[in-house]
């Protein structure tokens, strides 16, 4: 998406520079990782900087959307048989280009679909710890994730106490 990319870089340098708005001041996470993998791949290969930053975004949201897309299909086969969950994952696969329209610089979006499923697959498994551990990281991304604390209540709501929650 070319015509966008001197503001995406423009985005990037404000957020890498703790000078953008709220609340991107703050979704370190993403911004950190294509900022460190960008010098580090223009350091290897001569890219400029702006070509290497831009390029490690691009791979980390295709990793992120296919890992998403994959740990999707995981998550409804707990609850539907494989084809019919292989029917939810393309119906959402087919709903992820409308997030590109328009598409400006927002790193966090699709890591966030990782972590959501990550946690749901958590709460379902009942890996509290781990999902604990996810909920720290994934704040650094966005702090939408806190939702998940709402949703881990609400699935274990009467079934698990305190004392069995922390051991």
């Amino acid at each position: 998406d070319a015509p966008l990319v001197d503001s995406r870089w423009i985005s990037h340098i404000a957020i890498a520079q703790h000078t953008a708005e709220a609340p991107y001041r703050y979704r370190i996470m993403i911004p950190w990782i294509a900022q460190t993998g960008g010098q580090v791949a223009s350091a290897i290969t001569g890219l400029e900087l702006r070509k290497a930053v831009m390029g490690i975004y691009t791979v980390v949201t295709f990793v992120r959307l296919f890992s998403g897309l994959a740990l999707f299909q995981c998550y409804l086969e707990l609850w539907f048989r494989r084809t019919v969950a292989f029917a939810g994952t393309l119906f959402v696969s087919a709903m992820m280009p409308l997030t590109f329209i328009h598409y400006g610089l927002q790193p966090t979006s699709h890591p966030e679909f990782v972590t959501f499923i990550m946690g749901m697959w958590l709460i379902i498994k009942r890996q509290h710890w781990w999902l604990l551990a996810v909920l720290a990281v994934s704040t650094l991304n966005r702090e939408t994730v806190v939702f998940l604390v709402f949703l881990f209540f609400t699935c274990n709501w009467g079934v698990l106490h305190v004392r069995q929650l922390l051991g």
